[in-house]
C-alpha cells in the first residue's frame, strides 16, 4: 500500500487519527484533505482510488 502511494507521486501524504470508532486515515496533498479512509479490508483499494480521482480533478 505505502509502495502504491510513494509511486503515485511525493505529493501525498497519508497521516493517522485515533477515533472513538478506531484509526482513521487522511489523505492529503499539498496539505489539502483528499480523502478520509476508515482502516478495512478496502483499505488500499480506497486510498489508489482517492488518489486517481484526485488526479482527474
Amino acid at each position: 500500500m505505502f509502495d502504491a502511494i510513494t509511486l503515485a507521486g511525493v505529493d501525498y501524504d497519508l497521516k493517522v487519527q485515533d477515533s472513538a470508532t478506531g484509526k482513521r486515515y487522511t489523505l492529503c496533498k499539498n496539505d489539502e484533505v483528499i480523502e478520509i479512509v476508515p482502516m478495512d479490508s478496502n483499505f488500499t483499494d480506497k486510498v489508489l482510488n482517492a488518489i486517481e480521482n484526485s488526479k482527474e480533478e
